[in-house]
């Protein structure tokens, strides 16, 4: 814990701050926030007991919550997602963002974390600069952000649903003794995939698939995130029918569809030309997003989405000419 000379102190947050927590970030966003996990008190207050989710935040003598970061954790995931990033408006401009991540980044390392994932919004540059000082674009999501969201929290705003890279922060040195990790990797990306691994500092044993043994089925899963307009596909097994089951479960009234094959799994050739036929196209790699790296890919409605964000970071700009391209 940090205590500072101002009026607030750095600290890691409990169940008890939960309903400070929400009027942190109503007092951004009102009541358009993307993640509703942070309106419902009660199901916050689960999450911080159990440790579903790790909070830090600027908390004043009153225990007013000013500023506010979390790590979620998945039961699955190697590594995990750092965000949820708020600042109050009376605050900005005093460091507020970086000192709860900081904090926030000790208690990832004293937790076991070796790296996490985190995801800046291309409207804040100043984000999109700093996330590379330690940390590698890996992806880029387009048509992720809600035009709700846009601009609530002083962003610079843009036309269309925004943009968001995703970011890969190792947090020790790379076990060089350690043998790599063997993914799977369809033909069609392996450039891409190259020039983003070539850079990030783990052990990676990128394979084309020569020849793949079928399972029957297809095993996947749907979350819907309603204020984001968002469904998340997480397929588990590539079977057979992987064309078909990808076609059955996707919401045609989202306007973003992502969807995560799992890397170690030799049938991702046909899952990711199966998608391309519904409309997918590249969009990231999350390295230890579950037990496995993932490949992500996306599908959105055009007309609402802003497909030339303001991109900072060369890779972010190498990975929207990419995903120009496959637009056409």
């Amino acid at each position: 814990m940090q205590t500072s000379p101002l009026p607030y102190e750095i600290k890691r947050l409990d169940h008890s701050h939960a309903a400070g927590v929400k009027s942190c970030i109503e007092a951004v966003y009102g009541p358009a926030y993307a993640d509703e996990r942070f309106y419902a008190v009660a199901a916050l207050e689960r999450a911080l007991r159990c440790g579903e989710l790790c909070s830090v935040g600027a908390v004043s003598l009153d225990g007013t919550v000013l500023a506010h970061m979390a790590l979620s954790r998945h039961s699955k995931a190697e590594h995990p997602d750092l965000g949820n990033t708020v600042v109050d408006p009376r605050m900005r401009g005093q460091g507020l963002a970086w000192a709860v991540g900081e904090e926030l980044t000790r208690w990832c390392v004293e937790l076991g974390y070796r790296g996490f994932l985190h995801y800046p919004t291309t409207d804040h540059h100043i984000m999109q600069k700093q996330s590379v000082k330690t940390g590698y674009e890996t992806g880029l999501m387009l048509s992720y952000i809600p035009t709700t969201m846009k601009g609530a929290a002083g962003a610079k705003q843009s036309a269309g649903r925004g943009a968001a890279t995703i970011v890969f922060n190792p947090l020790v040195e790379t076990d060089k003794a350690a043998a790599p990790r063997r993914l799977y990797c369809p033909r069609r990306y392996r450039p891409i995939l190259d020039r983003l691994m070539s850079d990030v500092p783990l052990r990676r044993d990128l394979q084309l698939v020569q020849s793949s043994t079928r399972r029957p089925s297809t095993i996947l899963s749907s979350t819907i995130f309603q204020k984001r307009a968002l469904q998340r596909l997480e397929v588990t097994q590539i079977g057979e029918d992987c064309l078909l089951a990808i076609e059955a479960a996707i919401d045609e009234e989202m306007l973003c569809t992502q969807i995560d094959v799992p890397m170690n799994d030799p049938n991702i050739e046909e899952a990711c030309e199966a998608m391309r036929r519904v409309g997918f196209i590249f969009c990231g790699w999350l390295p230890g997003y579950r037990t496995y790296d993932v490949l992500r890919l996306q599908r959105f409605r055009r007309e609402h989405a802003n497909e030339v964000p303001e991109i900072v970071n060369p890779v972010a700009r190498q990975l929207l000419d990419l995903c120009g391209e496959e637009l056409g």
